[in-house]
């Protein structure tokens, strides 16, 4: 059962979960107005000449990322598998929001389809490691054009988290609820076999510390039991000792 769909206490799962998307489109609608004002804020022109060749140009330069790739072919591969990441990520985002409305909620050709879970985990950690290179510019190399900012650093981190996080959600839905097509999830079946091995290495490591805390208190027991005995065989003996003392 999806979250949103259980209970927490008094409290229905639905609840935050549309507070916080109510929150989001607030937000998203507030900046969407401050760019359309200033957008506004431009000279009219005409957008609607060479039609064609303007559709071509965003095709190949926007979605096809070729004019960055052009250029300084590693920077340039880097910003594209970041912004190819995230236009394949944002379909799974759909999709998961989706499943939060409703468990019936699927995208047709790409929910659990073979093409599309391995597009996913290879472009999860295909940004990932694209943040890797995106730091090493930033703190180890340099460049002169580059300038370092905090700002561009936290968002290089809120990526890094967004892509960690997807693969971590996957791994615990493998773990907890396997399907046929988890074979095609290559990344996130590799990190729920890791978290299994770990969960299984710290069980087992809980249960050696337990077996040996269980014996150290049986010894303990075992040893408090002997004093005490001892001092009743001692006490047994010095009252037959008295008691034939006074017979005599």
């Amino acid at each position: 059962m999806s979250p949103s769909h259980q209970w927490y206490g008094v409290v229905p799962g639905w609840l935050p979960f549309y507070a916080l998307i109510a929150v989001a489109l607030v937000l998203f609608a507030s900046r969407v107005l401050f760019l359309v004002r200033v957008m506004l804020t431009g000279k009219a022109a005409a957008r609607w000449d060479k039609l064609p060749s303007r559709v071509l140009s965003v095709v190949v330069n926007v979605l096809g990322q070729a004019r960055l790739l052009r250029g300084d072919f590693w920077p340039g591969l880097m910003h594209a598998t970041i912004f190819w990441g995230f236009c394949i990520l944002t379909l799974g985002t759909v999709e998961f929001f989706g499943k939060g409305i409703t468990e019936a909620f699927y995208l047709p050709f790409m929910s659990n389809t073979p093409v599309y879970l391995i597009l996913q985990d290879a472009f999860s950690a295909g940004v990932i490691a694209a943040i890797g290179y995106a730091m090493f510019r930033r703190l180890v190399t340099k460049p002169r054009r580059l300038t370092l900012s905090l700002e561009g650093l936290f968002i290089l981190l809120m990526i890094f988290g967004l892509m960690v996080t997807d693969l971590a959600a996957d791994a615990g839905r493998i773990l907890l609820a396997p399907e046929p097509s988890d074979r095609w999830q290559f990344a996130g079946s590799a990190v729920a076999a890791a978290a299994h091995v770990a969960l299984r290495a710290g069980t087992f490591e809980k249960g050696r510390a337990v077996r040996r805390l269980r014996g150290r208190l049986r010894r303990r027991g075992g040893g408090e039991c002997e004093r005490q005995q001892r001092k009743q065989d001692a006490s047994s003996h010095g009252a037959e000792r008295n008691t034939r003392g006074l017979r005599d």
